[in-house]
């Protein structure tokens, strides 16, 4: 069997983020039309040794394949998409040293990140909060609130069967 703290966790340091964004398109977000989760939730984590992360991800792979409940994909090299019978989705692997696993549609932004590409140091909004911040960073906690007014509008009001002005 797998074991998650002597066969992941012990590999990995600790440099981590833990993240969702907002994606209307979500495998997530179809799968309750009452109540739709819009977000992608990611994790990604450097990993310390990656022969055994990668092995790990292998494991894992195979014993998902073996419980044969749902559709296992290759998403690129050490990647692969689980998607389940209702439709929804999770990805998880190995991108270079970091060990990424997100519920959704995320991995193409997870991917992004870890490569340093689609990254939000052009974002106006970004550059604001980062030039606010504590020097050192020991960590960040960013959220771009003009995304939120779009999940506002979108999700809560309509939810609590309020209308709303455009909030952006």
């Amino acid at each position: 069997g797998l074991d998650l703290q002597k066969d992941v966790l012990t590999y990995l340091n600790s440099d981590f983020a833990f993240y969702l964004t907002y994606d209307p398109d979500s495998t997530l977000a179809k799968l309750d039309p009452n109540s739709p989760n819009p977000f992608d939730y990611t994790l990604i984590a450097k990993a310390d040794d990656v022969a055994k992360v990668k092995d790990f991800v292998t494991r894992l792979n195979t014993a998902l394949k073996g419980m044969g409940k749902a559709n296992i994909t290759s998403a690129g090299t050490d990647l692969y998409t689980v998607t389940a019978d209702n439709g929804a989705t999770f990805s998880f692997g190995l991108v270079n040293q970091t060990f990424v696993l997100t519920a959704g549609s995320g991995l193409k932004a997870a991917i992004a990140a870890i490569k340093g590409t689609g990254s939000l140091v052009n974002s106006p909004v970004w550059v604001q909060a980062s030039a606010s911040g504590v020097n050192p960073t020991t960590q960040f906690w960013y959220l771009n609130t003009n995304q939120l007014a779009t999940v506002l509008k979108n999700q809560v009001f309509p939810s609590a069967g309020m209308q709303a002005r455009d909030i952006t």
